[in-house]
Formats: structure tokens, C-alpha cells, sequence
């Protein structure tokens, strides 16, 4: 091997090569002999000697000694970057609550919900109701039990029980266990707010929409939400009025669980929720701006490819 030497391909490809003459042949002939067939602890560090690279230093005392082909002053000189800057600065996620909220040293989570769950809203859902209990004859026809319209300071209640239930839904089986009190059963406060019979009531009747809302648009194209339109209305507007958002927006998916039948859920087993409602939202660090429902059964695409 030492009467050999490799040769790129390349012609314009230059190698270091390191004089033969500087090469330390100081090696005895015993050391040499170890090298080859190594018998003591002596030899293999002579074997380690022999097959070690020659060090980074040692490749530039050569380079020094023997002019490279390569040198750093052979560098270009690197190009001069400008990055884009927007003429506009970005904007900064600023919220707008109102200043009896922001004024008080405890904010209480009602005085939030109340935002998106407005008066107007609550009056206007108490009014659907009556009417679709009064189309269905609640407390009139034969076999039905007494109705009395309600009133919005009830249907408060009547949702922060839902809400409650869906935190402890997976502890209890039922909900008339809501109201069992037993000693076997965990102990609910419930029945202070509202019978069983009348929670199954309003249950029974419950309307956010018109009973009479048109379930199909002027374009033809069915609206499967119409049902819960004026929720989801108030839910859009309250959340883009009391919070402006930065320049970093982000749009993507988010599901809404849904066990029930309904041809308009949708399957995704790669997220959290596999089987629900599927939103195309607007967000911004965790708040959602606007929101556009999807269904598979609908034939017009909310987000189209641009």
C-alpha cells in the first residue's frame, strides 16, 4: 500500500496529501512487528498508535508547511439579507371586556358565561320553548302532565344543571340519580334547584330555534343546524367583540362530541374526539374567532380551495 496511492476521477478535485518525508518513520522494527500481530498490552497501544488518524493540528501543520489548494480567503463573501418588513406593525391579542368585569378584584365564571349566554339570548330561547310546548299541547292533550310556561330565570338553572350533569356524567349512570338520595348514591344538591319532573320538562321541550325556522337555505342547500342557529350566532359575535386578536391566526379543525345518531357527525380516529360535530375555526392562542359548522351530507364546501 505504501508503493499505492488513490487518485480521484475528478481532475479538478484536489486532495491534501501529506509529504511521505514528514510521515514519523521512527518506528523500530520490534513496534512494527507488534503492529502486526500484537501479544502484550504494550503492543496493542503500538497497534493504536500505528492505525490512528492523524489529528486536525497535524493536517494544518502540513497545509502551513505545504500550501493548500484550499484556503478560507478563498470564500465568497456572504450575500446581504434584507428581510421583508410588513408596512403595517402586527397587531397584539388585546381583550375588550367591559369594565364591570375588568373593575372587579374576583371575576366570577358566571359573570363570563353571561357574555355569551346574554339576557336576549335567554329570552329568546324561554320564548321558543313556550311556543313549541304550546304546538305540542303540553298540559293539554290527554296523557300529558301539567305545563307552566317558563320564565328565563328558570332556564338559567335548568342549563347550569346540564352543565353540572356533564361533569359528573361519567360517575352517574342516570339522570334521575340526580335526585336519589339514598345513601347509596352520591348526594347531588339538585332537588334545591329544580324537581326531576320538571327538569324533564323543559328537557322535553327545550327550543333554541323557532319552531317554525326554515330548514332549507334560498340556494336549496339543507341547514342541519338551524336548530341551534341563534346560539351559534351569539357565540360568534360575543367572541369577536370583547377580544381582538394578533396578527398570528391560525384556521384548523375541532370537534364537538356527539354520540347520538345524526348523519351529520363526522369520524376522525386520529383525534381526541373520533365522533362529533366538525367545526372549521379562526383562532388565535387558544380563542376561537369564528367558526364555520361541516357536515358530510352538505354538498357546499365552508372553506374553499383558493
Amino acid at each position: 500500500m505504501s508503493g499505492r496511492s488513490l487518485r480521484p476521477k475528478n481532475k479538478d478535485i484536489s486532495y491534501l496529501e501529506v509529504p511521505p518525508d514528514d510521515l514519523n518513520t521512527s518506528f523500530s522494527s520490534s513496534k512494527a512487528s507488534s503492529c502486526r500481530n500484537p501479544r502484550s498490552k504494550s503492543d496493542i497501544q503500538n497497534v493504536t498508535k500505528c492505525h490512528s488518524r492523524p489529528s486536525a493540528t497535524s493536517l494544518l501543520s502540513h497545509s502551513s508547511k505545504n500550501k493548500s489548494p484550499f484556503e478560507l480567503s478563498d470564500l465568497p463573501t456572504l450575500p446581504y439579507f434584507d428581510p421583508i418588513r410588513h408596512p403595517v406593525p402586527l397587531y397584539h391579542a388585546i381583550n375588550t371586556l367591559p369594565s364591570s368585569i375588568t373593575s372587579c378584584d374576583i371575576i366570577e365564571p358566571n359573570d363570563i358565561m353571561k357574555l355569551f349566554l346574554t339576557d336576549e339570548l335567554i329570552s329568546i330561547m324561554t320564548h321558543h320553548t313556550n311556543l313549541y310546548a304550546e304546538a305540542k299541547a303540553a298540559g293539554v292533550a290527554q296523557g300529558t302532565r301539567d305545563w307552566r310556561p317558563i320564565v328565563p330565570g328558570e332556564l338559567r338553572v335548568w342549563i347550569g344543571m346540564i352543565i353540572y350533569m356533564g361533569i359528573f356524567s361519567g360517575k352517574s349512570s342516570s339522570i334521575r340519580e340526580f335526585w336519589v338520595k339514598d345513601g347509596l348514591h352520591p348526594a347531588h344538591d339538585t332537588s334545591r334547584f329544580m324537581s326531576e319532573t320538571r327538569f324533564e320538562q323543559i328537557k322535553r321541550y327545550f327550543h333554541i330555534s323557532h319552531p317554525d325556522a326554515p330548514k332549507t337555505s334560498p340556494q336549496g342547500e339543507r341547514l342541519w343546524h338551524h336548530k341551534v342557529d341563534p346560539i351559534l350566532d351569539q357565540l360568534r359575535e360575543s367572541s369577536q367583540s370583547y377580544r381582538i386578536p394578533s396578527s398570528n391566526l391560525t384556521i384548523d379543525e375541532a370537534m364537538i362530541r356527539c354520540t347520538g345518531r345524526s348523519a351529520d357527525t363526522v369520524k376522525m380516529p386520529n383525534k381526541p374526539i373520533e365522533l362529533g360535530f366538525k367545526f372549521h375555526c379562526l383562532a388565535n392562542r387558544d380563542y376561537i374567532i369564528d367558526f364555520i359548522p361541516t357536515s358530510n351530507t352538505s354538498k357546499l364546501d365552508p372553506v374553499p380551495s383558493v
